[in-house]
């Protein structure tokens, strides 16, 4: 962030935590007690719902890791009888 914006996006950030703190709380007990009744899993879904989340959140990860390999010039090789190889392209 520009040193203009910088303590607006310092202000968003710390108020989008505290609201986190107080809805995420409330969400998940709201699901621990209706959980039996939503998935037909006693006390599951919180645990369920905080899992896919953390999954969907660190999707954006792989395709970073990715982007990375192709920038330093290091692929798959795609030949499948040779197994996983790495090669580098000049």
């Amino acid at each position: 962030a520009s040193k203009d914006s910088q303590g607006s996006v310092l202000g968003f950030g710390q108020a989008a935590q505290a609201a986190s703190r107080v809805v995420a709380p409330l969400v998940s007990g709201i699901l621990y007690d209706n959980s039996e009744k939503l998935i037909g899993m006693e006390y599951a879904a919180p645990y369920l719902l905080g899992g896919g989340l953390s999954v969907v959140s660190g999707l954006p990860l792989l395709g970073l890791l990715n982007d990375r390999r192709l920038e330093k010039g290091v692929v798959e090789d795609e030949d499948e009888d040779e197994g996983d190889e790495m090669i580098r392209v000049e």
